[in-house]
């Protein structure tokens, strides 16, 4: 034991002179069980900052009280209890590791000296060495940005977060451990609220955090004001948190160790410039994945009409790094605005170029309603899974937005999904490649100009399955069902019948510049059925067949709806044109032959054996195949 020196003599009269006096009271908590014990014995479970000289006034600086009374309560392993009042911070509190900060919530408020913002909370030693089991909880920490009526800088640094924890992996080689943030009021900081870099084992939850990240005028809105910043962490959760930002509510970016297994989950609230929830990989260099991320539970608003360009899930590849984001799953998000101020996409999904894409992303449960641009933007990204999607509104500000934007995408499956644009297609794809849509409902913009229901642009191998119609929910869509442009290939529908649209539109169009409109195995394109009485024909059950005219007792002309514009081929080909009929003699020698086909209608002679007429009395035809007028 190291001898006392002169400057410890004011702590040993005090350590004395408390156990001589509070050894000697007993105190018994109120309740049935309790047990007596002195009051040295209660005193001792925690240390307060105003035993320490705090004041908690609004006016003295209290830094240095604060300081000496959490280095005390780490070195006697007790809470550092910061009471109610006003305690301005005009020095950053370094947080040593094995602290425990907790105050009395709201009314525990720590402002930053107006006239030096810096953090109220930082590592200790944060460019030395690692953080661990660091924990602070119900207190109000205040940024004082609307009160020192500053302009934001335009490059911010995180040395002005109100708490700022963790270590670069550039400085300091692995992870701090064990972080738990809980019952927070975090306001008006001139960067991030909290920013956390180089953790693992973070728990943040039940904070509330308000900042709107104007600039000194109002006008606009200024980056890098997030609510809650994850850096190189892993195994970390963020959970029911209310946070309105000028820019992302939660944000996971990536260095050296990227940001791995992550929970953010039951996150409220609105930003005015970035997004709600943001995986992005902005690093350069080596860099590391961000990824085992599951996102749930998200509800997003705008906060005004300006500089809303944010969504309010966005997975982004920026960087030229190595790093990118993949095994996302994204589920319950309802992403919200108005005609006037609302999300530039509600999801986005976006990787840097094609060699560089997002992957692996699973996203459900999405609705988006009343954005900007489109409802689900997704661009260079792989494997790509959406399923039970609203879109409504989309396209408030004018500029060909989609209820659903797909672009230079690959394995994509959407089912379930409701796609509607006020602006332009309900569903548009280009440049995609082994795309699955079923049980989809889709609609363009109800505006003259070519809106589409679904529009494909050079896309291969895409499968329109069962379930996908084209309405307004009166059954109709203005001009188009289904666009196939560019050099489409391989593209199959189930049921074009299916495509309704409003009076003069077309079902199917463009099938053109070598593209191929393919039914599935199993599924015609067109069938009917009906009778002959020998004098006239009838036309009974049909699926794309609007009439029928009789030429001869076996000799009929099937005219198509006009919603569905099926181009016309040589001799028929590649068409599949199968039939029956019945002559009530003997069916087993009719056959079913096509004998001309136009853009509108095919004719079909149904003959005997010897190849003449057949006297056919009730009869049947389908049509199988592509469509190809290459």
């Amino acid at each position: 034991m190291r001898r006392p020196r002169t400057e410890d003599l004011p702590y040993l009269l005090q350590k004395e002179t408390r156990t001589v006096g509070a050894n000697l009271i007993k105190f018994k908590a109120l309740g049935d069980g309790a047990d007596a014990r002195t009051i040295l014995s209660r005193l001792d479970e925690v240390i307060s900052v105003k035993d320490f000289g705090a004041v908690g006034d609004g006016y003295t600086d209290d830094y240095q009280s604060i300081q000496n009374a959490l280095y005390a309560s780490v070195d006697n392993s007790v809470v550092c209890y910061i009471p109610g009042g006003n305690y301005v911070v005009g020095t950053p509190i370094k947080v040593p590791d094995n602290s425990r900060i907790i105050g009395e919530g709201y009314l525990s408020h720590l402002l930053v000296d107006i006239t030096n913002p810096k953090n109220i909370f930082t590592s200790e030693f944060q460019t030395t060495a690692l953080m661990d089991n660091v924990v602070i909880g119900r207190l109000r920490l205040d940024g004082q940005r609307k009160n020192r009526n500053i302009i934001i800088p335009a490059t911010r640094t995180r040395a002005n977060a109100l708490i700022d924890v963790g270590q670069s992996p550039s400085l300091v080689t692995g992870y701090g451990t064990n972080l738990w943030l809980f019952e927070l009021w975090l306001q008006e900081s001139i960067h991030f609220h909290i920013s956390v870099e180089g953790m693992a084992g973070i728990h943040i939850w039940e904070c509330y955090i308000s900042g709107d990240g104007f600039d000194a005028d109002g006008a606009n809105y200024i980056g890098n004001t997030d609510g809650i910043h994850l850096v190189n962490c892993r195994d970390f959760i963020v959970d029911s948190c209310e946070i309105h930002t000028g820019d992302d509510m939660v944000a996971m970016t990536n260095d050296v160790n990227g940001c791995i297994r992550g929970n953010i989950n039951n996150i409220t609230g609105s930003s005015g410039y970035g997004n709600g929830v943001a995986c992005v990989a902005d690093a350069t260099g080596t860099s590391g994945d961000i990824y085992d991320i599951n996102i749930s539970n998200i509800s997003f608003t705008v906060s005004r009409a300006a500089d809303d360009t944010g969504n309010a899930v966005r997975i982004r590849k920026t960087g030229t790094g190595t790093g990118t984001v993949h095994d996302v799953n994204i589920s319950n998000v309802c992403a919200k605005g108005s005609a006037t101020a609302a999300a530039i996409q509600g999801l986005a999904i976006m990787g840097r170029v094609a060699a560089e894409p997002v992957y692996d992303i699973a996203c459900s449960n999405i609705q988006v309603e009343n954005s900007r641009g489109h409802g689900i933007y997704v661009y260079e990204a792989d494997d790509i899974l959406l399923s039970n999607i609203r879109t409504k509104g989309s396209g408030q500000a004018a500029g060909n937005f989609n209820g659903i934007h797909l672009e230079n995408c690959n394995r994509v499956v959407i089912n379930n999904a409701i796609c509607r644009s006020d602006d332009d297609c309900g569903l548009y794809a280009t440049t995609c490649g082994w795309l699955r849509m079923d049980n989809v409902l889709v609609w363009g913009a109800l505006t003259a100009g070519n809106k589409a229901g679904i529009y494909l642009d050079t896309c291969t191998l895409t499968e329109v399955g069962p379930g996908c119609f084209v309405t307004d929910g009166a059954g109709n869509v203005t001009q188009y069902g289904l666009v196939t442009a560019g050099t489409c290939s391989g593209v199959i529908h189930a049921k074009h019948q299916a495509f309704t649209c409003a009076t003069g539109g077309v079902g199917v169009l463009n099938i053109d510049n070598a593209g191929k409109l393919f039914t599935s195995p199993g599924q015609p394109i067109v069938w009917c059925r009906f009778t002959d009485s020998g004098a006239a024909a009838t036309l009974g059950d049909t699926e794309g067949i609007a009439s029928i005219t009789r030429t001869a007792q076996g000799d009929y002309t099937f005219v198509y709806n006009t919603n569905l514009t099926l181009y016309a081929v040589a001799n028929a080909a590649p068409y599949l044109v199968t039939g029956s009929g019945n002559t009530g003699v003997n069916n087993a020698d009719v056959v079913c032959k096509p004998v001309t086909h136009s853009a509108g209608s095919v004719r079909v002679k149904f003959t005997d054996g010897a190849g003449a007429l057949a006297a056919v009395t009730e009869g049947f035809i389908q049509i199988f195949g592509m469509i190809d007028t290459a």
